[in-house]
């Protein structure tokens, strides 16, 4: 526990490795001197990082804070440093829908684990997922977590709170089958025309790109010599400023992982989009392969209801978790059904672990044996 700080701290780069450090110190309630160096790529980030230490581990410092006002200091000054923008988002959106509404007004130094329970306890009896109420428990343990270590006294016990004991979801993707997607790429090619986003959609049908990366795509992209799609970033639609404030303005950035950045060969499905798309839109002299009728870059929620709309009228009906995300699964899955190498799959759709493509894709492991053996001849015969 911190009862005193010494000095300001020091911030240094180390030449050895080009890390920024920061260094803050310290005397423990019986006055032995501890030290802690935080550090990070730039001289601001590993300052600021040490800073937040220090706001934290001051004994007087969050107290009697509520935990309103404490979980927001623990999401910006600590989570934030460790997340994307899409991550962050996810948080506050955990905090502010599920956790705030119940126990924003309770200051951190009296909540108790009962409290905690009886919270993930009425919001699993209103139907929330098991995923939900993971999050929240963990948002709540991390926050008191943060809080205990740096001298926060409080009566809450993680190890008392338990999720309720109920089935597994099933997370398994929905995909078409091969004579949907058939059909939706033929009534694609027939009515391109006939919605803005319809070409969209028959390259995401055909290409397993990832929605950002399709509304991140300009024309630079396009190697029409070689039938080559390079992706090389993805759009996100809502991101962070260095405030930690919300902006809705569409920025592009580099993939998660290198593997992100891939090429894709161009069918004669993707090559027909692309043709009408140059031609559609070429008085607006969009960089974007995709772009608004005013030739700026697409919001991506407008793939989703041309998606519903072309679900409408090929009467394609699915169940579950059915989105434009779905066209990725689908060609991923035909990939997987036409025996095609797994790991030029998983290039293909950008993986970096071929266990992602595994565990997602390949569906039903069950039939997809039983087939399997039937066509063994040594086991038939």
């Amino acid at each position: 526990m911190v009862t005193e700080f010494i000095g300001n701290g020091t911030t240094y780069k180390d030449k050895a490795t080009g890390m920024w450090r920061s260094e803050v110190r310290f005397l423990d309630e019986n006055g032995k001197k501890h030290k802690k160096v935080f550090s990070a790529r730039t001289s601001e980030e590993s300052a600021q990082r040490a800073q937040a230490f220090r706001n934290q581990a001051d004994p007087n410092s969050h107290y009697e804070d509520k935990v309103s006002a404490y979980f927001m200091f623990y999401i910006q000054n600590r989570l934030r440093l460790t997340n994307g923008d899409k991550s962050y988002m996810r948080i506050i959106a955990t905090f502010r829908n599920q956790i705030e509404p119940v126990l924003g007004e309770i200051k951190m130094k009296d909540v108790t684990s009962e409290t905690v329970q009886k919270l993930i306890t009425d919001l699993y009896s209103k139907g929330y997922s098991e995923s939900t109420l993971s999050k929240v428990r963990n948002l709540i343990s991390g926050a008191f977590r943060y809080f205990s270590d740096n001298g926060g006294r409080c009566r809450y016990k993680d190890g008392l709170v338990i999720l309720p004991s109920k089935c597994k979801e099933d997370k398994s993707p929905v995909f078409f089958n091969h004579d949907e997607i058939v059909t939706l790429n033929t009534y694609l090619r027939e009515n391109l025309e006939k919605l803005r986003y319809y070409p969209a959609l028959l390259i995401l049908m055909n290409t397993g790109m990832r929605v950002g990366e399709l509304a991140a795509l300009k024309w630079e992209n396009i190697d029409y010599e070689n039938n080559i799609l390079n992706v090389t970033s993805s759009a996100s639609q809502a991101s962070v400023d260095e405030n930690g404030n919300f902006t809705h303005k569409i920025k592009n950035k580099d993939p998660k992982t290198k593997s992100g950045k891939r090429k894709i060969l161009i069918n004669q499905n993707t090559m027909a989009a692309l043709n009408y798309l140059k031609e559609r839109d070429s008085y607006l002299n969009s960089e974007y392969v995709v772009c608004t009728n005013h030739g700026k870059q697409v919001y991506q929620g407008s793939f989703n209801k041309a998606f519903h709309t072309l679900l409408e009228e090929t009467g394609i009906e699915k169940d579950g978790r059915c989105g434009v995300h779905t066209c990725r699964h689908s060609f991923a899955t035909e990939l997987v059904n036409q025996k095609i190498d797994i790991e030029a799959v998983s290039y293909i759709l950008g993986h970096s672990d071929t266990r992602t493509t595994i565990n997602v894709y390949l569906h039903d492991k069950e039939n997809r044996s039983l087939a399997a053996l039937r066509n063994c001849e040594y086991l038939s015969a």
